[in-house]
This record gives structure tokens, sequence and C-alpha cells, in this order.
């Protein structure tokens, strides 16, 4: 396996579309484990000074664990209207995880929650 591949990914969405221009869906996405870099596997192991091996130190040593995602969105649009109305959100359950350790520990997208209008001409 290449590194920091991981071998299983899913991103499923299920949609409701109401005929009065309201549009809700509600999402996972799901990454699996990660291996590191086999670099990563023979750097020093010795206890430092700051209480960890260099190479956990890093954020280079061991592998990142599996995480799935909540994400949602809602529209609506009123009948003959340009405009739509949206919000959308991700991580929902505000899980902290790693993103990434390619270039050291990387954290992954906190919550997030966006809205808006859209005009369509």
């Amino acid at each position: 396996r290449l590194a920091y591949a991981p071998r299983h990914t899913l991103s499923a969405t299920l949609g409701y579309r109401h005929p009065a221009g309201v549009e809700a869906r509600v999402g996972i996405d799901h990454r699996g484990r990660q291996l590191p870099d086999p670099f990563a596997r023979v750097l020093d192991t010795g206890i430092n000074d700051a209480g960890c091996s260099d190479a956990a130190c890093s954020g280079l040593a061991g592998p990142i664990p599996a995480v799935t995602l909540l994400n949602a969105g809602l529209s609506w649009t009123p009948k003959g209207s340009p405009v739509t109305l949206f919000a959308t959100g991700w991580n929902l359950a505000n899980r902290t995880y790693l993103a990434s350790r390619v270039d050291g520990m990387v954290a992954g997208r906190q919550r997030m929650l966006v809205g808006g209008v859209r005009l369509a001409l």
C-alpha cells in the first residue's frame, strides 16, 4: 500500500427535493485508516526532553485513525423566483481528526457552516 493512502473511502449523500422548492441533503464522508511513510518507522524512538520520541513529536509516527464526518445542506427556491437561500454544514459533529501527516500533524476541518443567497440570471 502507498503511504498515507487509505484502503477505504466513502462519500454518500441522501437528498430530497420538494415541489415547493425546498431541497435537503445529508451525507457522510468516511476515510479509512492511513499508514505512514515507511521512513517514519525508522526514525529515532528514544524519549527526548519533550517526553516523546522524535518520530512521535514530528507527527510522522503511527497510523492516522479512520474518521467519518457528517455533512448536511438545506436550500429553498420560491416558485418563479431567481433567488435561492441556502445553508450548508460540514463536520457537524465537530470531530477532531488528523487530516494528514505528510508534513507533520495537520488537523482536519472543524465544524463549518456556510449560508448565503444564490441568484440565477
